[in-house]
């Protein structure tokens, strides 16, 4: 358990309890009387954080906030005072309902518009947390309603996976031009193949698996073409067509590179902390990567992949409606790890290009129309 008299360390800058077993009931109130608290984690325990509504913009202006798995049941208010978050991590609790407008606000500009309009007082304390994000994890609550079309330009990272979200890929993503790993899966979403996500210049891992997408995969017309993609999941969903051969032809991140092995996707976390006696200072702090994951299925198992390795290739389009044939141009692709076509409508033969994937683990073309010898 959590003692509340933790209120009374008022020079506290970083408070770190995630990963261990901790219980019982806290409130989220005794940790907001910190003045200078930057960095609080209290993710992995088995602890219930309750939170009140609060107005108070004088509360800590937070770097880093991780509460996964807190078994929180409401969108934290005091969010809305946040204008310096850089890592939010709010993945596996039970939040429901809509997530609120005001954290989607692009910028204080948009914030001092809306209430200018409504004849209030323009607070300036009041922006949004999107401004400063970047990692963003929702995932794994009972969101609804659509993704709406504002979001934090410096994002690297947004995850808002299995959550019962709906509606189109929100354009306005087109912005996140830092963006590394986008994951939308396991919602409802319904949309066509969003194109123009290949002109994302950093954009590696894309995740829309088991919504509902639908119709073909069209060439985007971007100047990028998924230049830097390496991870793609689109399994689960309606897409149909032929697989346009241009998009192998370009996805250049997956041709087999030398690598460092055991290397892995992750944000620095670098907190400045300004000290003021005779003169300021301003000092660095360096806390624990924030190492990116992902859920997929390879090798016939649902497994979760807490780090994601930076040598990992792969490829998942499986159960959908993709038909015609298999194109040759898959073959250029020689890193891939892992390729899953399965339970789709493909015709033909079994490209013999394939045999240029020598770092291939696993290959899946089962429940499809193909024909002819294995080659």
């Amino acid at each position: 358990m959590i003692p509340s008299s933790l209120s009374q360390l008022k020079y506290l800058e970083d408070l770190n309890f995630a990963g261990n077993n901790l219980g019982g009931k806290v409130e989220l109130d005794i940790f907001l009387k910190h003045r200078n608290l930057l960095h609080l984690d209290l993710s992995a325990n088995k602890l219930t954080v309750l939170t009140k509504n609060s107005t108070n913009a004088t509360i800590p202006k937070f770097n880093i906030l991780g509460l996964v798995s807190c078994n929180l049941r409401k969108f934290p208010n005091f969010l809305q005072f946040q204008d310096e978050l850089e890592t939010f991590s709010f993945s596996d609790n039970k939040i429901h309902g809509e997530i609120p407008t005001w954290f989607w606000n692009k910028s204080k500009e948009t914030m001092t518009a809306r209430i200018i309009t409504n004849s209030t007082t323009v607070n300036p304390c009041l922006s949004s947390p999107c401004d400063s994000l970047l990692v963003l994890n929702l995932s794994l609550n009972n969101f609804h309603g659509t993704i709406p079309h504002m979001m934090g330009i410096n994002l690297k990272m947004i995850d808002l996976s299995q959550n019962h979200l709906h509606g189109l890929v929100p354009r306005s993503l087109q912005n996140c031009k830092l963006l590394e790993i986008l994951v939308l899966g396991n919602n409802q979403m319904e949309d066509t193949f969003p194109s123009w996500l290949g002109a994302l210049p950093m954009l590696q891992v894309l995740i829309l698996r088991s919504n509902k997408f639908h119709g073909a995969i069209n060439v985007s017309q971007a100047k990028l073409n998924f230049a830097k993609l390496r991870i793609i999941d689109l399994s689960d969903n309606g897409f149909s067509g032929n697989l346009p051969s241009e998009y192998f032809e370009n996805w250049n991140a997956m041709i087999m590179v030398k690598t460092e092995k055991f290397t892995y996707m992750q944000a620095s976390q670098e907190v400045p902390i300004t000290t003021v006696n005779s003169r300021s200072i301003i000092l660095t702090l360096h806390m624990p990567p924030y190492m990116y994951s992902i859920t997929m299925d390879n090798k016939g198992t649902h497994r979760l992949y807490a780090k994601i390795q930076k040598a990992f290739i792969a490829i998942d389009l499986s159960n959908n409606k993709f038909g015609g044939e298999i194109p040759e141009s898959l073959g250029r692709l020689s890193g891939l790890q892992m390729l899953n076509l399965s339970n789709n409508n493909f015709t033909g033969v079994i490209p013999s290009s394939l045999a240029s994937l020598i770092k291939l683990e696993s290959l899946d073309l089962s429940q499809n129309l193909l024909s002819g010898e294995i080659p």
